[in-house]
């Protein structure tokens, strides 16, 4: 397995997709620099497939800058970094849709489309315009207008609410709003 994720805390915390942590036989992050480390699964929300990792390291790690899905608007330009088969980072752009669509908001999700989405790009960053993680690739829509769905941050800090009340007891925050 392989999948992608993003850096949402300086100590190494990454969230990516559960699915491509628990089949990894080598649990390792590649760098857009090439360099590798190992990492450790530290929690996994089956409900939304996503996984919580940290990296291996004392290194200060450059942090994502996280938005709210609520501040994604329909037709807004997104780009996706993933990493489909093993291969290096990918790079794709599309645009947000489905906003409206009962069934995805419900679930915390919006609508990509223009992208293609591969194996391996499961838990993948979403961006906006402005270089802010809004959400992870999750689903591949197949026969539909719709590429796949991302799901929103504002659903991770449901999904992982019990794991981060750790951030209460030790006073501090993995930057899940």
């Amino acid at each position: 397995e392989s999948g992608a994720g993003a850096i949402i805390h300086e100590k190494g915390y990454v969230i990516g997709a559960a699915h491509a942590t628990s089949n990894a036989l080598i649990h390792r992050v590649i760098f857009g620099d090439g360099s590798k480390t190992g990492f450790q699964v530290v929690a996994k929300a089956w409900d939304y497939d996503t996984a919580i990792v940290r990296i291996y390291g004392d290194k200060k790690f450059k942090v994502a800058r996280i938005a709210p899905m609520k501040d994604v608007r329909e037709n807004d330009r997104i780009f996706m970094i993933g990493n489909p088969g093993g291969k290096a980072h990918t790079f794709h752009h599309g645009k947000a849709v489905g906003m409206d669509i009962e069934e995805l908001r419900q679930a915390g999700r919006f609508g990509v489309t223009g992208v293609d989405i591969n194996r391996g790009d499961s838990g993948g960053g979403t961006f906006n315009t402005r270089g802010e993680y809004v959400g992870m690739v999750q689903l591949k829509f197949l026969n539909s207008d719709i590429s796949g769905a991302i799901l929103g941050l504002d659903r991770l800090r449901i999904g992982f609410d019990k794991v981060l009340q750790d951030e209460k007891r030790r006073d501090y925050k993995v930057g899940i709003a």
